[in-house]
């Protein structure tokens, strides 16, 4: 994957963020049952502390992978605005920890 610039990253989120969480999505729990609205603002926090520092830190990285990774679990089963909503989020958080990761090895 190509490297994403600061500005590409707050662009992706900007338009992701500015969108409703879908009703769909409420109530729903990943398989280790957590529910996707938590998994969600974790998230979120956690991109919103990238975006402002330009890093991550490791308590940081690991829990945007972990809800990354619950999150992959419940994307085949959704569909419409719900699939399109956790495929965004997804694909800003990937950039996210690629760009950590690349960065900070010890991550790892």
């Amino acid at each position: 994957m190509t490297r994403t610039t600061p500005d590409e990253l707050t662009t992706l989120w900007a338009g992701h963020s500015a969108l409703p969480f879908p009703d769909g999505l409420r109530g729903l729990d990943a398989p280790t049952g957590e529910s996707v609205a938590a998994l969600d603002a974790y998230m979120a926090g956690c991109i919103t502390a990238y975006l402002s520092t330009g890093t991550l830190d490791t308590q940081r990285y690991r829990t945007l992978r972990a809800c990354a990774e619950q999150l992959g679990g419940v994307l085949p089963q959704l569909g419409g605005e719900d699939a399109d909503y956790v495929s965004r989020l997804l694909q800003v958080a990937e950039r996210i920890a690629a760009d950590a990761a690349r960065t900070h090895c010890h991550f790892e």
